[in-house]
């Protein structure tokens, strides 16, 4: 792990603390993302997310031609 962290202060003209501390603080938002998105209910769309999203974008790009 240690090789890695260097690997990556190297790359990033970073201290090998300024990489850790950024890797903390990314996993300190993503937790409260993800802490606060549970806190909020669940949306039932009556359809799949994924096929929504193909459905509107068929239309969408369908729609300039």
């Amino acid at each position: 792990m240690l090789e890695r962290l260097r690997q990556r202060a190297r790359e990033t003209h970073l201290t090998i603390r300024e990489v850790v501390l950024a890797a903390i603080e990314r996993e300190v938002d993503g937790r409260e993302f993800r802490e606060h998105l549970a806190a909020h209910p669940m949306t039932d769309l009556g359809i799949e997310a994924a096929r929504l999203v193909r459905e509107e974008r068929t239309q969408r790009d369908g729609g300039d031609e």
